[in-house]
């Protein structure tokens, strides 16, 4: 495998090693077979994936694989222990191979060769890799939507649940109706302590997939940013803090005071659930085991379920919503917030980012470009094109 450049941008050219060629023992290009009945062996396999399994047949074939037909972007014949197979994919993604009858041995035989030369060509891209990792010559998973379905879910099951009324012993209806017999005092201590257990779960959750939708946004931020000499794993190997320092200007009092409470959101609130931070308890003498500090025993893990305060929640909720008002409206961040909504693959090349920048002369201009990209990335999906 060796690097080659195209239109600036590095890219890792494959190349058929003698281990691979050793893999592949015994499996060599064929003809496609024709007025001949195939069994179908391997129906929708995706370990290995399609495109690795295209990468090794390329790499037998030396060549570009013939397109497929219906639902297939490729399909390869191959000859194995003097018998012809065909295979092909299924989207891009899982791949079939038929082969005469009464052959199943020799099914699993061929399916295992191209199996162990698929974890060859996956370790050499890993190896071979990391320098363009290092050099930014990567794209990123675009986990915005992911992470903001998520984020809703459970901020939306946390109103629901605080949402019913706690339970209740009153007997009368507010109209001044008799509601029957009393309820029984454990049963409403029972149903109180599982609607706030319920509710701190779901409250818990949102805060922990809020901050993780916030760092695609972040992602996409640094991406299209000033990223002041730094790569992509020195960014994110930085403190939170920092690294939103580096993207909104904290020195403005708005802001400021939004990051601060953030911040206090994230180490009492995402932290402790997220990382399960300890919390460093002291023997001391003659009074048993102390806190190392008083302000702990205010946070929300020590809370006992009656102590779970809903006006919090939503203040919580409140301060997120912001959050994210401010980077889609701020200039530093709105084309990048754009962006991440897209959900297309967060480019870091800087190449692939000027690009971009051509069409960041109006907020229309660049969601038409994007509008664009995805149309196109649909057909591709579709298979299309």
């Amino acid at each position: 495998m060796a690097g080659s450049d195209q239109g600036g941008t590095k890219t890792l050219k494959l190349v058929a090693s003698k281990k691979i060629q050793a893999a592949l023992t015994g499996v060599t290009p064929a003809d496609m077979p024709s007025d001949v009945t195939l069994v179908e062996y391997v129906t929708r396999r995706y370990h290995p994936p399609a495109y690795l399994t295209k990468m090794v047949l390329m790499l037998l074939t030396g060549s570009r694989l013939r397109v497929g037909g219906d639902k297939s972007a490729w399909t390869q014949a191959v000859a194995f222990r003097g018998k012809t197979w065909v295979l092909w994919d299924w989207k891009r993604y899982a791949w079939n191979l038929a082969g005469p009858e009464d052959s199943e041995n020799d099914a699993q035989a061929l399916v295992m060769k191209l199996l162990a030369a698929g974890e060859i060509v996956n370790k050499q891209i890993y190896k071979q890799g990391k320098a363009l990792i290092e050099s930014d010559n990567i794209s990123l998973q675009n986990q915005y939507h992911r992470t903001k379905h998520l984020y809703r879910h459970f901020m939306e099951q946390t109103r629901a649940v605080l949402s019913d009324p706690p339970p209740s012993i009153n007997r009368q209806t507010p109209d001044g109706g008799d509601t029957g017999p009393l309820p029984d005092l454990a049963s409403v201590l029972n149903e109180s302590t599982r609607r706030t257990n319920t509710a701190w779960a779901n409250c818990a959750a949102t805060v922990v997939f809020f901050f993780a939708h916030l760092e695609a946004i972040m992602d996409s931020c640094f991406a299209f940013g000033d990223r002041k000499g730094l790569t992509f794993n020195q960014y994110r190997a930085k403190r939170w803090p920092e690294r939103f320092k580096a993207l909104l200007p904290v020195s403005e009092k708005a802001i400021e005071s939004l990051y601060v409470a953030l911040d206090l959101a994230r180490k009492s609130h995402r932290n402790p659930v997220a990382h399960s931070d300890p919390v460093f308890f002291l023997p001391v003498e003659g009074h048993g085991l102390i806190p190392v500090s008083y302000e702990h025993i205010f946070e929300p893990r020590f809370e006992v379920p009656f102590q779970f305060q809903e006006e919090e929640a939503e203040r919580l909720f409140t301060l997120f919503e912001e959050t994210l008002e401010l980077f889609r409206t701020r200039e530093e961040t709105r084309f990048a917030y754009e962006y991440a909504r897209s959900g297309l693959p967060i480019h870091l090349h800087r190449d692939a980012i000027a690009e971009l920048e051509q069409h960041m002369g109006s907020m229309e201009d660049f969601q038409e470009e994007l509008a664009r990209r995805s149309a196109y990335q649909d057909a591709v999906d579709n298979m299309d094109v």
